[in-house]
């Protein structure tokens, strides 16, 4: 990666083996190293170590150290246990608040609603027909056959008022919701690297 391109990065450890540091060669954008106060890992990361120890905790340092929910070393060390676990919704709820527009976080709520809602119309619809069918066209499915075959008219109004118009409704529900779940799994914003960005507008001109 480009200087350019490291700057645009930020870099978030939970009780890395290693630390993580913001250099001339690597000039990330922010860099946070998480550690719980009780973390084995301290013993083996002296930068980690030292910075606790000298208490440069402060709001512009790249070391945050938690005070332990468990007591145990090992299981305060997971990821997924509550000591790392609430330092980690935050940094998502940051990234949210910070990459994510109030519009782009609503729409997805409202995008769900309409596939759960889509899903369930499409299973009710589904549930009818068949029930329409089972109970109705069923017992009476001889004689229908019989008049469809001598009959030119019954054809016409059964196609022009039942058939098309149940099979528009299921393609515009199968389409909706597949066009809803797209919406659903679509990737956020793509950025493109600064250094990209330059040589775009260099051709341009």
């Amino acid at each position: 990666l480009t200087p350019l391109e490291m700057n645009q990065i930020e870099i978030i450890a939970f009780g890395g083996a290693a630390a993580l540091r913001k250099t001339p060669q690597t000039p990330f954008a922010r860099v946070v190293n998480y550690y719980a106060v009780n973390d084995p890992l301290l013993l083996v990361v002296p930068q980690a170590a030292h910075a606790l120890r000298s208490g440069f905790v402060g709001e512009d340092s790249e070391f945050c150290f938690l005070a332990p929910r468990i007591g145990d070393p090992i299981r305060d060390h997971n990821l997924f246990g509550p000591t790392y676990m609430q330092a980690l919704a935050w940094e998502g709820q940051r990234f949210q608040s910070q990459y994510q527009s109030l519009v782009h976080r609503s729409s997805r709520f409202v995008c769900l609603f309409l596939v759960a809602l889509c899903k369930a119309l499409y299973h009710r619809l589904y549930i009818l027909v068949k029930v329409v069918i089972k109970k109705t066209l069923h017992p009476a499915l001889p004689l229908i056959l019989y008049l469809w075959q001598k009959s030119d008219i019954l054809r016409g109004v059964v196609k022009a008022f039942l058939i098309k118009p149940m099979a528009t409704i299921l393609v515009v529900l199968y389409l909706w919701l597949r066009e809803l779940q797209a919406m659903r799994h679509q990737k956020g914003d793509q950025y493109q690297p600064a250094q990209v960005a330059i040589d775009m507008a260099k051709d341009q001109q």
